[in-house]
């Protein structure tokens, strides 16, 4: 037999569940609504998640004191302290699609894992699958 709880034990545990919620978001990065997907993200950590999200979502939801510039399908996201740390390309010559690269505080070109490679390596050309 099910028991039915009064209000005020519903709005409770709402609150409770609510609490938990914002803990969630706080710990492991902001959830970020696209027009079809939500996506739990941190700029700084979830780099794979770049290779599908749209610019607009990234632009939107650029860390506190973060930049984005657009100019001629290229995309240039900037730290606060104004170091490149995504750069969305175009197809060229060397690479046929498009691709964004990776960079730490340190200005070392990552792979999609967060790992330091060579700038010139396949692995610092990541798809990039949003038009």
């Amino acid at each position: 037999m099910a028991k039915h709880c009064d209000e005020g034990t519903v709005l409770q545990a709402k609150r409770f569940y609510a609490d938990i919620d914002e803990a969630i978001r706080t710990a492991s990065g902001r959830v970020i609504q696209g027009s079809q997907t939500s996506y739990k993200f941190n700029l700084e950590t979830d780099f794979s998640q770049i290779a599908n999200m749209p610019k607009s979502t990234l632009k939107a939801n650029l860390p506190k004191g973060w930049s984005y510039y657009e100019h001629n399908g290229f995309v240039h996201i900037k730290d606060s302290s104004g170091i490149t740390r995504v750069r969305i390309d175009p197809p060229d010559s060397v690479t046929p699609y498009n691709h964004y690269h990776l960079y730490n505080a340190n200005k070392q070109p990552l792979d999609i894992n967060g790992n330091i490679v060579d700038k010139n390596s396949p692995d610092a050309h990541i798809p990039y699958n949003v038009n």
